[in-house]
């Protein structure tokens, strides 16, 4: 039965400090935006959060589960779990605070489950929570049981536990939001970026935050779990991973964040310095999108049903031709230096993958046929036409981030030679990973196709926010959901649905491996490549364990400096 946590429930203690006190400098090439763990879908932020707050259960090196606001883990065997999967029983430890010194309760967890389904608080996702019936409370608040509407196998890793690189299992502290309506929480103290108002209830706080240049937190006097070796970080906002790189090896920065494979012969010169590459799934994975509406179309943002198909990409052919036409396996051996793989599935490196699945080839002269299929005939300055419409379309990705856009520039010519016409249409992180209500390029689809690097929990995935018709971001849903595609196919949703409540392992599996064959036949967006979650760590930074379950952040308090 997989109704239970998938991975080990440990006992991990955190190992006395060998030195205390102390500040750490972390780069980082991006400025986290909105500290709101049910909002933010930026990996700085995440990183940044998991030292102001902590999740309920917490994955840790192995994969070994640890409670941090629980007194124990919930599984079957101890009857936090019922067998038929539908109730969860947990307990709170008592007297734990808020870094205000608020109590935490299991009030904040009911807080947390209508805020998240409220439409008017602009949830990113509300994966788990959503399958939630009811959220009973005893003994003194400390008890919550929790009814599921029906059995929801990811349940535990989306809303109870999270990983170093996720927010699964966070919290929102009731007592802060009093009197405020939802719509109001991220632009609050909480949530707002430049404030240091964050309440969590993990081992640092934030003291101070100068917009551009840096986040400075502290202990956090009132954390429950061990104290933290460092008496603070500095997160350093940084232009560029060559200005990072350079502070690393001058010793202004203690560690360097987010590099890419393509960084790695650099980071090998220098010296007295780590590099922490860690593979399987702890990187994610760098795939192109393609929007399957028109962009240009306003219901394409309000209700994507009504909304007229992308004019080039409506044609299966042509997104077919655009990955036979693009050389992958060039681009991981030349531009990454040979240090990724190219990509299939959402579900690469992982025990759910289908091996059967190949990745598409590099083969131009497919890409020439199928265009000529249906009926794509070279036009004037070797751009293929077809009544009247260039084969001509804009590609968006983070601007500023060389790996990607010598990536794009590879793209142009290769698309060239077989017809296609492709432009660079870049934005600033900050405006296309915005949310929806703050009109950002991806939430809205107002994109052609867009390039940048998603990941699954690496606890148990729920592949339903990538390909669910309902995870389609539009005013219809309040903009929940990662389906940019807007790809619908009813067979994958009822497969998706299935496989949520499926309590047998092997037939999971079996219809998960289903669901990526439909997805890789139906091509609504083609993998890169899987990255490598790649950071770099000066000469006087120790303590720093790796996890390719946990990622890098799971456990910021036992980080000390020699």
């Amino acid at each position: 039965s997989t109704s239970g946590p998938s991975a080990q429930v440990g006992t991990f203690k955190s190992p006395p400090c060998p030195k205390k006190g102390g500040t750490a400098v972390i780069g980082f090439v991006q400025e986290p935006d909105i500290l709101d763990p049910f909002v933010t879908g930026m990996t700085f932020t995440v990183w940044l959060l998991h030292t102001l707050d902590v999740p309920m259960i917490r994955a840790v090196k192995g994969g070994k589960l640890q409670p941090m606001l629980l007194t124990e883990v919930p599984t079957t065997q101890n009857g936090g779990i019922s067998k038929d999967g539908l109730t969860y029983t947990i307990h709170f430890k008592p007297n734990l605070k808020w870094s205000d010194g608020q109590p935490i309760t299991a009030r904040d967890l009911v807080f947390t489950w209508k805020t998240v389904m409220n439409p008017d608080y602009g949830a990113g996702s509300q994966l788990g929570w959503d399958h939630i019936k009811d959220i009973k409370l005893s003994d003194n608040d400390l008890t919550a049981t929790i009814t599921l509407k029906a059995p929801y196998v990811p349940f535990f890793a989306y809303v109870l536990a999270g990983t170093g690189d996720t927010t699964g299992g966070m919290l929102l502290p009731e007592h802060f939001f009093k009197g405020m309506k939802p719509a109001d929480y991220t632009k609050s103290k909480y949530g707002s970026a430049g404030s240091n108002g964050h309440v969590g209830s993990g081992p640092f706080k934030i003291v101070s935050w100068q917009k551009g240049t840096s986040i400075t937190v502290e202990r956090n006097p009132n954390y429950s779990g061990k104290a933290p070796c460092l008496d603070r970080m500095v997160f350093s906002v940084l232009a560029s991973s060559d200005q990072q790189t350079s502070q690393l090896q001058t010793g202004d920065i203690d560690m360097g964040t987010n590099y890419t494979e393509a960084d790695i012969p650099t980071l090998k010169g220098l010296r007295n310095v780590s590099i922490i590459a860690l593979s399987d799934i702890a990187g994610g994975i760098e795939r192109f999108m393609y929007n399957l509406n028109d962009p240009n179309d306003p219901e394409t943002r309000i209700n994507p049903k009504k909304a007229k198909p992308h004019p080039l990409f409506k044609d299966k052919n042509v997104r077919l031709a655009i990955a036979y036409a693009c050389n992958r396996f060039a681009y991981a051996a030349k531009v990454l230096h040979g240090g990724a793989t190219v990509a299939v599935t959402e579900l690469d490196r992982t025990k759910w993958f289908n091996h059967n699945l190949k990745p598409y080839p590099y083969d131009p002269k497919k890409a020439a046929q199928l265009l000529d299929a249906s009926g794509w005939k070279m036009g004037s300055g070797g751009v293929r036409e077809k009544n009247g419409v260039k084969l001509s379309f804009n590609e968006s990705t983070t601007s500023g981030n060389p790996v990607r856009e010598t990536i794009q520039r590879a793209m142009i010519t290769d698309l060239q030679k077989v017809g296609i016409q492709m432009n660079i249409k870049n934005y600033p992180p900050s405006k296309l990973f915005a949310t929806y209500s703050q009109g950002g390029i991806v939430s809205v689809r107002a994109f052609d196709m867009a390039s940048y690097t998603t990941s699954i929990n690496p606890l148990d995935p729920d592949l339903t926010p990538f390909y669910a018709t309902s995870q389609i971001p539009s005013k219809t849903n309040g903009g929940v959901g990662g389906n940019i595609m807007g790809y619908s196919n009813p067979t994958v949703d009822k497969l998706l649905n299935e496989q949520v409540a499926e309590l047998d392992s092997a037939k999971r599996t079996a219809e998960l491996q289903q669901i990526q064959k439909m997805v890789y036949d139906d091509i609504p967006l083609v993998y890169w490549y899987d990255r490598k979650a790649i950071n770099a760590i000066g000469p006087k930074l120790k303590g720093f364990i790796p996890d390719t379950v946990a990622g890098i952040w799971w456990d910021p308090e036992d980080w000390y400096l020699t």
